[in-house]
């Protein structure tokens, strides 16, 4: 049987840009992560990616971050419901699927942008899913 594990990355109302805490999944062959916008200001925009990380001591201090090819949602404009699915061996579609190996360590980052003034303001949740 193959095992499951759920947890929130967050739930709130977003007002700038920020990253998510580091998760380590040693084991994880990919993760299933869906997004839930309740509300999006003025013409405002969210955006949505996955970054590896990869500890100080291999690169020459502090953890560094790189961008999972592919591994981002498509842009959020309104309110409404995505999936981002990273598996390996699964038929790629882009923004919504991706063909690769989740890695031990990764996190999420969050780009929230004021497109049409006035305050920013993002109210949304996103859940994740990891596959062993």
């Amino acid at each position: 049987m193959r095992q499951h594990s759920r947890f929130v990355v967050y739930d709130g109302t977003a007002t700038a840009d920020f990253n998510s805490a580091v998760y380590e999944t040693i084991g994880c062959r990919g993760v299933l992560l869906f997004l839930d916008v309740d509300s999006v200001s003025a013409s405002d925009t969210l955006d949505i990616k996955l970054q590896a990380g990869f500890p100080g001591d291999a690169l020459g201090g502090g953890e560094n971050f790189f961008d999972i090819p592919g591994a981002a949602f498509v842009q959020a404009t309104a309110a409404g419901q995505k999936m981002l699915v990273l598996y390996p061996g699964i038929t790629e579609l882009a923004n919504v699927k991706v063909s690769i190996v989740l890695p031990s360590r990764w996190r999420v980052v969050f780009d929230l942008t004021e497109v049409g003034g006035g305050a920013l303001s993002i109210a949304f949740r996103l859940w994740a899913e990891v596959l062993w």
